[in-house]
């Protein structure tokens, strides 16, 4: 018969995990390999774009679910994050560039569905959805505003990736080496 609306998103979603996955591995390849981030531009943009089109499909066949937007969240924060890397710059230089515009297209879906996501009337964001809207403030290196709403959410909520989110944050404020990560934080870690 039929496939019904059900599978179509996952099916959707799936191909964009798909794309988001394979864009996933590139970059690490990059990072490993110390290749620079204008050898996998090209790739990185078609996989990158392929990927936020099935998110998007996926979102506005089902309007109730985080999943589509959470995932081109999460997707551009790994973009983003990675490209600095490779490039040797930051973000603001980065999206200067004119060849980098669908960077820039990127950042912007992925603020709007951060945007969506909060301004859905009467619900309740999922501790997951929170998570990722509070570690998206690492594109923009806020590090310690990631660990202030890691910490609130924290206290509110048992999920162990909010832990493991507010321990990697810490950790990333130290560059993440153990020994330079002071007695105060230490502490909070072994709370968690």
């Amino acid at each position: 018969g039929n496939p019904s609306r059900t599978d179509c998103i996952t099916v959707v979603h799936i191909l964009g995990m798909s794309y988001r996955i394979r864009m996933e591995s590139m970059l690490r390849n990059a990072r490993e390999e110390h290749t620079n981030f204008a050898a996998v531009e090209p790739a990185l943009e078609a996989d990158s774009n392929a990927a936020l089109e099935c998110f998007g499909m996926a979102a506005t066949l089902n309007r109730i679910s985080e999943y589509g937007h959470l995932s081109s969240i999460q997707t551009v924060s790994t973009l983003l994050r990675d490209a600095t890397e490779l490039s040797g710059t930051d973000l603001a230089e980065l999206l200067r560039d004119p060849r980098h515009k669908w960077l820039a297209t990127a950042l912007g879906r992925a603020e709007e569905s951060i945007n969506i996501l909060q301004s859905r009337p009467g619900s309740r964001l999922s501790v997951r959805a929170q998570r990722t809207i509070a570690e998206w403030a690492f594109v923009y290196g806020q590090v310690d505003k990631v660990i202030q709403q890691l910490r609130v959410l924290s206290e509110g909520a048992q999920d162990p990736g909010v832990r493991r989110a507010l321990c990697s944050a810490l950790l990333t404020k130290h560059s993440r080496k153990w020994v330079s990560v002071p007695d105060a934080h230490l502490q909070t870690i072994t709370r968690l």
